[in-house]
């Protein structure tokens, strides 16, 4: 299922139709380009309420969270809606005479205050409204906390609530990769997906998200030419090919990408996350973006350089994606080449990140930074909360960060399995190769291991 953005006029269609992470995508401005797009494998959104309310009328809303969801209605509701409702926890205000009389069927509970409400600990639970002012207040106290869905008899579409978002671009492109989550997982419009749009908000999560707003701030300690001249200066030592076209995978905000294209080199990055690539983007360095995990297939060819650095192979917590990133890297590479990845080792882990707590302080708010190492699952967990201030009040929002400690023996035995050619292991000092006779003491005695690998 693909996706369809109806916006307000031109200018915001050029915005998103043109933009290198937005691709297929349908945007449209004119309501009846929109109307003609609407085939069964399309799923139309539309940017804001007062856009939708003009095509459509003064239709149904359903907002879902992760640990709660709201319905506001305007109307009798129909057989279809209460069939999707039913076998729920249904609250209404005992005010509510309207809530009260057309979702009787339901076995409403009548409550008086919203806290009553929130203390129910059922993730199903959902309050229905007949007033928008009302509803309107409650998802005002964390706008960007919901998934919106616009309600008609037998289908339901999306909305990327402007009015309720703040004016920014990163947060609608967000908000944009939520819904093509939803567009995947969703195989009927006629059943509202309650379980696909709170799965599709439990997993963003887990995600650089709004971290990557800040990671280059995170990053800030990092001498990216050391980095850089580390890489150039394997390059010379193991490839007897010019350097001329490179691809960083899990490039963050490109910083490692943007050294080589400096030098003028031709340069290729992708990453996972779209705002991070937004925020390359704002670099200004030649490169060539795109969206993609590290076990995609990499569309471009003949590299003579693969790399990926700062721990990012640490987040492939399976084997078989590490396989998998493996053959794609090699699949991609031109023979001779070389790639070339970086490791978080288990003595960083034990040493610096088995339970570590920060705060940080933020101009709206504040960041709780919580570190810790899981022994059982060989597993580094970052989990990040947000706290921004909105109103007189703060929201919410959260992510979860996954990284395997992989042992260098295992990667090793890995990469012999693999149809590339292991030539060396540097650890953070990067003098001597330790590959293969010093590599006994390499996971505690170094903080991070680099890898040098071959296309034969």
């Amino acid at each position: 299922m693909k996706l369809s953005l109806l916006v307000e006029n031109q200018s915001e269609a050029e915005n998103f139709r043109f933009h290198p992470f937005a691709e297929g995508c349908g945007v449209f401005h004119e309501e009846s380009d929109f109307a003609l797009s609407l085939a069964d494998d399309i799923l139309p959104a539309y940017l804001s309420y007062a856009l939708a309310e003009r095509v459509l009328g003064h239709v149904a809303q359903l907002h879902v969270g992760a640990s709660l969801s709201l319905l506001y209605y305007p109307a009798s509701p129909w057989e279809d809606l209460l069939e999707s409702l039913a076998q729920r926890p249904v609250f209404v205000f005992s005010d509510d005479a309207y809530a009260l009389e057309h979702f009787a069927g339901l076995n409403p509970v009548a409550i008086d205050y919203l806290a009553e409400f929130y203390s129910v600990d059922n993730f199903e639970k959902i309050l229905i409204v007949s007033r928008q002012d009302t509803l309107q207040a409650i998802i005002g106290q964390a706008p960007a906390s919901f998934l919106h869905l616009l309600i008609t008899e037998g289908d339901w579409r999306l909305c990327l609530a402007k009015e309720m978002l703040p004016n920014d671009a990163g947060l609608l492109l967000a908000a944009l990769r939520l819904v093509e989550g939803l567009a995947e997982r969703a195989s009927s419009r006629k059943i509202l997906p309650l379980e696909q749009a709170r799965q599709t908000l439990i997993t963003s999560r887990h995600s650089y998200g709004f971290f990557a707003d800040r990671y280059d701030e995170y990053m800030a300690h990092v001498d990216y030419d050391h980095w850089y001249h580390l890489l150039r200066k394997w390059y010379e030592n193991y490839s007897v090919k010019s350097l001329d076209k490179v691809l960083e995978i899990a490039c963050g905000t490109a910083a490692i990408a943007a050294c080589f294209a400096g030098d003028g080199v031709e340069v290729h990055a992708c990453d996972a996350s779209t705002q991070m690539l937004e925020n390359a983007e704002l670099r200004g360095a030649n490169i060539r973006l795109y969206q993609a995990f590290m076990t995609d297939p990499i569309p471009e060819k003949d590299f003579d350089l693969i790399v990926c650095m700062f721990d990012s192979i640490n987040y492939l917590c399976d084997k078989a994606e590490l396989s998998c990133c493996l053959h794609e890297v090699h699949e991609a590479l031109a023979p001779g080449s070389l790639f070339i990845f970086d490791i978080s080792t288990l003595g960083n882990s034990l040493d610096n990140f088995s339970d570590e707590c920060t705060l940080v302080d933020e101009p709206k708010g504040f960041m709780v930074h919580h570190a810790f190492y899981e022994p059982w699952s060989k597993r580094q967990m970052s989990r990040l909360e947000l706290f921004e201030q909105w109103g007189e009040g703060y929201f919410r929002r959260s992510e979860l960060h996954r990284q395997k400690v992989y042992l260098a023996q295992e990667l090793v035995a890995l990469i012999e399995k693999s149809s590339l050619e292991l030539l060396a292991i540097y650890g953070n000092e990067a003098h001597v190769n330790l590959y293969p006779k010093r590599l006994d003491s390499a996971d505690g005695r170094y903080n991070r291991l680099y890898f040098v690998l071959r296309k034969p």
